[in-house]
């Protein structure tokens, strides 16, 4: 069908039409709901059709949100974090890390630690493109981040004095493993730093072991709940959490974890990578009855807005809460976002990245020299490219969780077309999150 039109029933049984070249969800009635979905579909296309409410059934091209020299001009005072790689090194060999060999677009982990004065030079670098935002971020990555605590509190303590005209926040990412007492004493007395652990529960130890092939849960719960008896307003406030699932049928246990063992809710659930994943990752996420259980899940949600099902669900409900809705002109806006609209990343050895989980292949400029023009430019026009050759004509391209990380061969060099297997996938999300979107929001309105 050449239109960009999805005619979809919502989890309550409710017949819905997405408009994807306007980004509209209408409800559909009688008397176009027929006997069976097909003929409900054909009514409503033909109604569209009709009433001429499909002049461009397709997008005739889509354009980035900026020009390029808009672009340029943007990055150069608007860039609102900066995510510093502290280290590639790691104290647990978790199979499922990007790093860890599984995937064939990155390296796996090394044994370099960002310089001190790499350290000042990112933060200086950010801090005059940065210059025109009210608030600035800075967010520290690893490899193990708190490997290099003394270095992040030294960072910190400089970022402060040079942000002192702004607001400031840090963010922490790390395993939980060197959480010791000192490292929570710190994160204590340091109000602007906030941590966020990956913690799985009762799956955690399948697939996050030490480097030895030891479980990792137990030394971090110990840590935990140190920090939970001597700092609760840093455990209530600072601490958040994050878990990977590699199947949906994890959830339930994974709920019960939370809340008998940390009391709290991850901040956000998701599902463990399967794009460059060798056949390790993949029979590692296979699930024979994963749509059944996710729809189960998801009902339950819509008819409890259950807490934590919220940090699996919620993210999805609010980017189609917060959709592109446009007229139908023609013209679709690219969504994924270019390199520094978001984040400046900065690897260990200065040079900088796309971001955390694209192709670490593709090196953007660095320290000394600032950002690499041509590269920018390159990928700017192959981007566009691409995306009109593959998109113009899916009804699910402003739902679409297509970035860089997708459209990269493993190499760094652009794909001829984005992967199938992708797209079938992407599209399938889409119309999971419609259908939950549009249950969800008649059950609030009930």
């Amino acid at each position: 069908m050449d239109n960009c039109l999805k005619v979809f029933q919502s989890l309550s049984g409710d017949y819905y039409v997405f408009d994807g070249m306007t980004g509209r969800i209408i409800t559909v009635k009688e008397p176009l709901i027929k006997e069976t979905f097909s003929q409900t579909e054909e009514a409503v296309i033909n109604c569209f059709e009709e009433r001429k409410m499909i002049s461009h059934p397709r997008f005739e091209r889509l354009v980035w949100e900026k020009s390029f020299e808009e672009y340029l001009e943007f990055i150069k005072g608007n860039i609102p974090c900066l995510l510093l790689q502290m280290t590639t090194k790691c104290n647990l060999n978790c199979d499922y890390c990007v790093y860890s060999e599984n995937y064939a677009h990155m390296e796996n982990h090394g044994n370099k630690d960002m310089s001190h004065e790499t350290i000042i030079k990112s933060i200086d670098f950010f801090a005059e493109h940065n210059k025109n935002c009210n608030e600035a971020e800075i967010s520290f990555y690893g490899g193990e981040t708190l490997l290099c605590f003394r270095e992040m509190q030294e960072a910190v303590t400089y970022a402060r004095d040079k942000f002192a005209d702004k607001k400031l926040v840090f963010r922490v990412t790390t395993n939980g493993m060197l959480l010791n007492r000192n490292v929570a004493a710190w994160l204590n007395e340091n109000q602007d730093v906030i941590t966020t652990i990956t913690l799985n529960g009762p799956f955690h130890d399948q697939h996050r072991k030490t480097i030895s092939g030891k479980g990792s849960l137990a030394y971090i719960m110990t840590n935990l709940r140190n920090i939970k008896r001597d700092f609760p307003a840093l455990w209530n406030g600072r601490i958040h959490f994050i878990a990977n699932i590699t199947k949906v049928s994890e959830l339930n246990a994974l709920r019960d974890f939370y809340r008998s063992d940390i009391e709290k809710n991850p901040s956000i659930i998701t599902h463990v990578r399967s794009q460059d994943g060798n056949d390790f990752i993949q029979d590692m996420i296979y699930e024979l009855n994963h749509d059944q259980e996710k729809e189960r899940l998801a009902t339950e949600y819509c008819a409890s807005r259950d807490t934590f099902l919220n940090a699996y669900f919620g993210n999805s409900m609010n980017a189609v809460e917060n959709r592109l809705i446009k007229d139908n002109d023609g013209v679709g806006i690219i969504g994924s976002c270019l390199p520094f609209t978001e984040k400046l990343f900065v690897h260990a050895d200065g040079k900088f990245g796309i971001c955390e989980t694209a192709c670490d292949k593709v090196i953007l400029g660095d320290l000394q020299n600032g950002f690499d023009y041509d590269v920018l430019a390159d990928i700017y026009s192959k981007a566009y490219a691409l995306f009109n050759n593959c998109c113009r004509g899916c009804w699910a391209k402003n739902l679409c969780t297509v970035c860089f990380k997708d459209i990269l061969d493993t190499d760094g060099r652009f794909l001829m077309e984005i992967p199938k297997p992708f797209c079938v996938s992407s599209r399938k999300y889409a119309l999971e999150q419609l259908k939950t979107y549009c249950t969800l929001k008649k059950t609030t309105s009930q």
